[in-house]
């Protein structure tokens, strides 16, 4: 598949649930629909959907939770374990482009990692991205280094976790979804490893 960065509409910021630095990204093209809720199975609260042409119902959450643990070191970066943590991404919204649904995404700033060999940073966003490629209905999460080439050892490096449903959109409010590992991003920009990490993804109510 095609790298993230080429994948991604400007993200539209948010904020993590847990260590990282606040912050918000520049607006995204932003679609979306009428909202509506559900309701969890794992909270009273309802959860708050939005519109995406990617989802079964054509409905998607306006957060969901990721989880990740387990990151290690990959090449010359000591912190990778500081990656580990909660998360909180939304609202998401379906962006379009030339007037054509794009995804339904959202991306937040995180604390940067690897800053002893790579001033001032790398993985420094993570995003979540629900879209359509080659027939198949995906859901997409990613780690990557923001606008600026990582370090002095350039390059963008950028982890992927991702689901593939095939042919027929995937009901979204999904709870407890387990990513698999799909790629540490190109072997002279690896920094960090999450081949041997889990990505969890979970719909919920607005925090």
């Amino acid at each position: 598949m095609s790298s993230v960065s080429a994948r991604f509409a400007p993200f539209s910021g948010g904020y993590p649930c847990c260590c990282g630095d606040d912050g918000g990204g520049s607006s995204g093209i932003s679609g979306g629909g009428s909202t509506s809720t559900s309701t969890s199975s794992t909270s009273s609260l309802p959860i708050e959907t939005t519109g995406c042409v990617f989802c079964a119902g054509g409905l998607v959450a306006e957060y969901y939770q990721v989880e990740i643990s387990g990151m290690a070191e990959h090449t010359n970066c000591d912190d990778c374990v500081a990656l580990d943590g909660v998360y909180i991404v939304g609202p998401v919204q379906q962006t379009s482009v030339g007037g054509d649904p794009f995804d339904c995404s959202d991306a937040i700033l995180l604390a940067t990692v690897c800053g002893g060999s790579d001033e001032p940073g790398c993985y420094g966003v993570l995003a979540l991205q629900f879209y359509q490629n080659a027939g198949a209905y995906r859901l997409l999460v990613t780690l990557r280094t923001g606008g600026t080439p990582c370090g002095q050892g350039g390059g963008q490096p950028t982890i992927e976790w991702e689901q593939s449903y095939g042919g027929s959109a995937p009901d979204c409010l999904l709870e407890n979804e387990a990513l698999p590992f799909i790629t540490n991003g190109v072997p002279t920009t690896e920094r960090c490893d999450g081949s041997a990490a889990t990505c969890i993804v979970t719909a919920i109510p607005a925090p």
